[in-house]
């Protein structure tokens, strides 16, 4: 099983990891700072869209405990995220502390390469635009241990396992490809345009149509268990 992240160890080849790749991936930056009686919800999760201070990525901070996860995204890259991350924090009221960051994909990758299983990070496993990819990981992660245990039983043959898997994927495609492509769009539109989209997103009927939709990629997490 191949669930080494982004860089895909196992199933790499070079043309892959290089530096054309990462290119092609979001990059995410953050600090973990304490809140300072700064005014946010500590109860909520915070998401920051400013063309100002994010050309082309979006900003976040998630509360914990009296700090904070104080973070910034790239959707071309790592590019120049930390005059970004500088800006947002100084905006917040909040110094900068430590750092750490890393690239996440944004395209969907083969579920398995010969006789290897790929999960996550390293089968792009990550939604689009939200950069959300540890619930996904998760959710195909207990597919993919589901039926290594039915292989290892005996009671599936390897290769019919590995051809499981990857049909069950890929049934899931048009969820990641429809984020990727709303990517590619969203990124690349006038603010303006994004400024309506968002507005008809925010109407109430609208809202929560996007969110069944968006939670429905793990709706059927208890058919795997």
């Amino acid at each position: 099983v191949d669930a080494s992240g982004w860089r895909a160890i196992l199933t790499s080849d070079k043309e892959s990891n290089s530096a054309g790749r990462t290119r092609s991936m979001n990059f995410g930056m953050e600090t973990i700072q304490p809140l300072n009686g700064n005014r946010l919800d500590p109860s909520a999760l915070h998401f920051y869209y400013d063309p100002h201070i994010f050309p082309i990525g979006v900003g976040w901070v998630f509360p914990r405990n009296g700090t904070a996860i104080i973070g910034v995204g790239s959707y071309r890259g790592a590019g120049q995220l930390l005059q970004s991350l500088e800006q947002f924090t100084t905006q917040l009221g909040i110094h900068r502390g430590e750092l750490h960051g890393t690239y996440f994909p944004s395209k969907y990758r083969a579920p398995t390469v010969g006789n290897v299983f790929v999960v996550g990070d390293a089968a792009g496993m990550c939604i689009a635009l939200t950069g959300e990819g540890i619930r996904p990981a998760m959710y195909f992660g207990e597919a993919c241990g589901h039926i290594i245990r039915r292989v290892l039983a005996g009671e599936l043959r390897f290769n019919d396992g590995l051809a499981e898997y990857r049909a069950f994927v890929e049934s899931k495609r048009l969820f990641f490809d429809i984020f990727t492509a709303a990517q590619s769009v969203l990124t690349r539109l006038p603010r303006t345009c994004v400024d309506w989209i968002a507005y008809g997103i925010h109407l109430d009927r609208v809202r929560r149509l996007v969110f069944d939709k968006y939670w429905e990629l793990t709706r059927e997490w208890s058919e795997l268990v």
